[in-house]
């Protein structure tokens, strides 16, 4: 069995009403620069990176990587800058890249989640 650790990497600042379920509304897209914090960023941004070298040292198999853009609840905007990062610090636990894909505009075509995992590289979601 192969379990692997996934968290979404949000921006938790208080300040900013951005943090855990009792913030502002998330709006995808819609969110200013301007609340963002760089040094509340980059402490978060280790933080994540740290949990993640803590999971394979607590026995998981795989970390999952997954990116959004401009949004509050996934601070991870380039799957391949974090797992290069990661690569340098883990020494066991394979990167997953958690990609869902738009399927065709044809009814009954589920979506797909990308995997990097050979032996099951592509599974429906």
């Amino acid at each position: 069995m192969f379990i692997g650790y996934f968290t979404e990497r949000p921006y938790q600042d208080p300040d900013s009403g951005y943090f855990g379920s009792t913030g502002k509304p998330i709006m995808d897209l819609t969110v200013s620069n301007e609340i963002y914090d760089p040094e509340i960023g980059a402490h978060l941004y280790n933080r994540y990176l740290d949990e993640k070298v803590y999971a394979e040292e607590m026995g998981f198999d795989g970390l999952v990587l997954n990116e959004h853009h401009g949004t509050p609840f996934c601070m991870g905007g380039a799957m391949n800058v974090e797992a290069s990062i990661l690569a340098r610090l883990v020494t066991r636990a394979r990167m997953e890249a958690s990609t869902f894909m738009a399927p065709p505009m044809q009814k009954g075509v589920p979506w797909c989640s990308l995997s990097t995992r050979p032996s099951n590289p592509i599974s429906s979601a």
